[in-house]
């Protein structure tokens, strides 16, 4: 009964013969339909690869005539209610020796522990998937006892923790000057207010942002901290998590930069378009001219913006400005000439408009009124 209770199969060896004897649950679990083999007979279904270590085991144990607990697997026949699968037999036994202190059998019990397994290596599995989870996204846990003694205290931490703060892989205890040592030196005090804030009004919770220097680098990460205390309000435990948030910190970064820039975009452009509407007002004789002049500066704006653009406003070709300009109203009767010019953002405004003023003024009055006209530009360096 009690070894029913407990799913437990008996088995019993004669060393000197290799008579095995198994009851009902032992051979059921190892495969067999019999329950008297030898020993060589009932490794028939243990799987091949753990044979060489289970016997090293029992002969050992038959040496020093102690015990024999060996785990292993065992592939069961076509016909057993396991057959196809792979299972896992735990054995536990003792040496029984004869009166001359000679080892004459082996005395045990077996169970089949594949459920225990199967749990272990999903265990094992999940803790690979966080650990590669916790690397890939940049998060690493910690936990520690305070004692408000920081050279004192020491931190447990997850290998994301380790790989963040840039600590040796397979690291899991530092002490927390370790950690502070890589804290930036313009967070470091800010860190120490901010804890001896939370620990005297007793938060449980709180976040910060802070920078650390690892390897000559800046990056930044973001901490959630809960906190325990004992019955009289002492902090006692702090837990957290860290966030590698370097990436999100240098978007923000990128972003305000891209809206400073914008807005001092905006205001140089503004100057510009007043400029050309003023302009545009005192050359045009009727409401229809305005019009028409408007568009033009206006088309001839747009055209400098697209290529500044494309170069992420570091300048534009003198030549390209030049060819845009004439490409409305040049058939083969312009040419353009000169060495190769980067103007800046803003010199390439001022340039397009002067030529796109020159442009239209050929274009009405000039060369580019008649079909035998024809419009030279030439550029070059002046020492």
């Amino acid at each position: 009964m009690a070894l029913g209770g407990a799913e437990l199969g008996a088995l019993s060896t004669d060393l000197a013969t290799g008579r095995l004897e198994f009851d009902a649950r032992a051979a059921q679990i190892h495969g067999h339909g019999t329950s008297t083999l030898t020993l060589k007979e009932s490794r028939r279904f243990v799987h091949p690869d753990d044979r060489v270590r289970i016997d090293a085991a029992l002969a050992e144990a038959k040496r020093s005539g102690g015990r024999w607990n060996a785990e292993y697997r065992v592939l069961p026949p076509p016909d057993h209610p396991g057959a196809g699968e792979t299972r896992w037999i735990a054995v536990e036994s003792s040496i029984v020796r004869d009166r001359q202190g000679t080892p004459a059998g082996l005395l045990g019990v077996t169970r089949d522990i594949t459920e225990r397994k199967r749990a272990e290596q999903s265990l094992a599995d999940l803790n690979v998937q966080r650990a590669l989870a916790a690397r890939a996204g940049l998060v690493g846990t910690y936990a520690y006892d305070t004692d408000y003694n920081i050279d004192a205290e020491k931190a447990q931490i997850s290998p994301g923790y380790a790989a963040i703060h840039g600590f040796p892989e397979g690291t899991t205890e530092i002490r927390r000057n370790a950690w502070l040592a890589r804290v930036h030196p313009e967070d470091a005090e800010r860190l120490q207010v901010l804890l001896d804030q939370a620990f005297r009004q007793r938060w449980r919770r709180y976040k910060v942002d802070y920078r650390i220097v690892r390897a000559g680098e800046v990056r930044w990460i973001e901490s959630r901290s809960f906190i325990s205390y004992n019955s009289d309000g002492r902090p006692q435990r702090v837990i957290g998590v860290n966030i590698d948030i370097t990436e999100r910190k240098r978007a923000e970064e990128r972003q305000r930069f891209l809206v400073s820039e914008l807005n001092h975009r905006v205001k140089n452009v503004l100057p510009t378009i007043r400029a050309i509407i003023t302009q545009t007002q005192e050359a045009s004789r009727s409401h229809k001219d305005f019009v028409t002049g408007l568009n033009r500066r206006i088309d001839s704006l747009e055209r400098t913006h697209e290529l500044l653009s494309k170069s992420n406003w570091r300048g534009a070709s003198l030549a390209e400005i030049v060819r845009r300009e004439f490409a409305p109203y040049a058939v083969g009767n312009a040419d353009a000439d000169g060495p190769s010019v980067i103007l800046k953002a803003q010199a390439t405004r001022a340039v397009a408009m002067v030529l796109h003023e020159l442009t239209t003024n050929a274009a009405k009055y000039g060369a580019f009124s008649n079909r035998t006209g024809r419009v030279s530009v030439q550029w070059r360096w002046i020492a």
